[in-house]
């Protein structure tokens, strides 16, 4: 961490350095979320860091899908903790939107965001939004696992949390 943040005072402007800081941020706060301490703090330097990352470089696909991820595990951890997990979710979905629309092979972005529309669609504040994501889940489900057969497991595993709402 010590050498991206020397990188950052050479050149501040560098967006990798920005998204592998975000990276080591929220690898920092697992590992404190799994040992029982309060992981927010590296949650939030993360995300800081992600939205640094994109503004420097908009078309960086990958770093709008660690964003997303980040922003699930850290809404994620605050429903855990009885927070509002919402605002998280729904910007999650909208870094992994773009991520995405940036790069449409892109297995794991449509993972992400098939993952974070089931947990958006779980809180079922609005029964027609639910559905609908639960759709959409279940063909980015279908779309990653088409693109990397890797993930086909892991896809069908989530895609059984939908019960009968994704059609065939």
């Amino acid at each position: 961490m010590r050498s991206f943040r020397a990188g950052l005072e050479i050149d501040p402007g560098d967006a990798q350095l920005h998204r592998f800081l975000a990276v080591t941020h929220q690898n920092i706060a697992v590992y404190r979320q799994e040992q029982g301490l309060d992981p927010a703090p590296g949650y939030e330097s993360a995300l800081r860091h992600f939205g640094e990352a994109i503004r420097l470089d908009p078309q960086d696909a990958h770093g709008y899908r660690e964003s997303g991820a980040a922003r699930r595990s850290y809404g994620l951890y605050l429903q855990s903790q009885n927070g509002d997990s919402e605002p998280y979710l729904r910007s999650s979905l909208q870094d992994l939107n773009r991520a995405v629309e940036l790069d449409p092979s892109d297995a794991k972005a449509f993972f992400g965001r098939g993952v974070t529309s089931i947990h958006l669609a779980e809180q079922g504040k609005d029964p027609g939004e639910a559905r609908r994501l639960r759709e959409e889940a279940g063909s980015d489900l279908r779309r990653a696992s088409e693109i990397n057969p890797d993930l086909l497991a892991e896809a069908e595993r989530w895609r059984r949390r939908l019960g009968d709402a994704t059609p065939e």
